[in-house]
């Protein structure tokens, strides 16, 4: 199965975890990172996803999020007017 996750997913894991619904939705997010790293599923990265991670102003939050890219096992690349408009 292949799984992509969008900037929002990914910052969720940086969330105030004391609120419930945020915390459950970590959780999840958390679940499939991890079936992800034991290759059960393939994470998808995206050009337009790295370009959006790198505007973050946090940078623990900027670079935590761009090591789990690291996990993707596949990346699709954006045209250039895409990643213009991104």
């Amino acid at each position: 199965m292949k799984i992509y996750l969008d900037v929002c997913c990914y910052s969720r894991l940086y969330d105030d975890q004391s609120l419930s619904r945020l915390h459950l939705e970590g959780k999840a997010i958390e679940v499939i990172i991890e079936q992800c790293q034991k290759g059960d599923w393939k994470l998808v990265s995206s050009s337009i996803l790295e370009i959006e991670v790198l505007k973050n102003p946090d940078e623990e939050e900027k670079q935590g999020i761009l090591l789990l890219l690291e996990i993707a096992k596949e990346n699709v690349w954006a045209s250039e007017s895409v990643g213009e408009r991104a």
